[in-house]
């Protein structure tokens, strides 16, 4: 009895041993790099923005949606903000526009980006497990301040205040009620 006792113990050890030593499946559609802005795209790309009137996209069957909006009041200067998704650009938001997308099931990386002449603005992440059937809701805000001298007002760099902010769906839904959606061109500059 003793030997079947000791040999269940060795086993059960060999196998959590085991366990811990294997190599964890990474999930799927993760970012295949190392580098948080994987989920950005080329740095050559501009896009022109304009606001469309029509209204988002039915979401595909099987498919979930991502819906992401800019919002209008947070600029003074009316940036255009590059957005990716899982390493590269899928579409840009300028002054009160969104962009909706049907993606596969699964995690995804997105990515917001302002829109510099050479690129490489500033960047700000956020990831989603999307469902099939479900629509996630993100904002983008940026807060300025500006700074009273007694020569000039300056204003502080809005993109150190650039954020995703996720909404539920009731605040998503009425947010696609406020804005339009965008209507993006892609340009590469190099």
């Amino acid at each position: 009895m003793k030997k079947l006792v000791l040999l269940s113990v060795c086993l059960m050890s060999a196998a959590m041993c085991a366990a811990q030593s294997a190599p964890s499946a990474a999930p799927p559609n993760a970012a295949k790099s190392s580098n948080p802005e994987a989920a950005c795209g080329d740095p050559a790309i501009n896009f022109k923005v304009k606001q469309g009137t029509a209204t988002p996209p039915p979401m595909i069957a099987g498919q979930s949606q991502i819906v992401i909006v800019d919002s209008p009041d947070r600029y003074r200067s009316r940036p255009i903000i590059l957005i990716g998704l899982d390493g590269k650009w899928v579409g840009a938001t300028n002054d009160g526009s969104y962009v909706a997308l049907s993606v596969a099931p699964g995690v995804h990386h997105l990515c917001a980006q302002w829109q510099v002449s050479g690129g490489g603005g500033r960047s700000i992440l956020a990831h989603v497990t999307a469902n099939a059937g479900n629509a996630y809701y993100f904002r983008i805000t940026a807060e300025t301040f500006w700074i009273e001298t007694s020569e000039f007002d300056t204003l502080t760099d809005p993109t150190n205040f650039f954020r995703f902010e996720r909404v539920d769906d009731d605040e998503g839904k009425l947010l696609l009620t406020e804005n339009l959606p965008a209507i993006f061109t892609a340009k590469k500059t190099k």
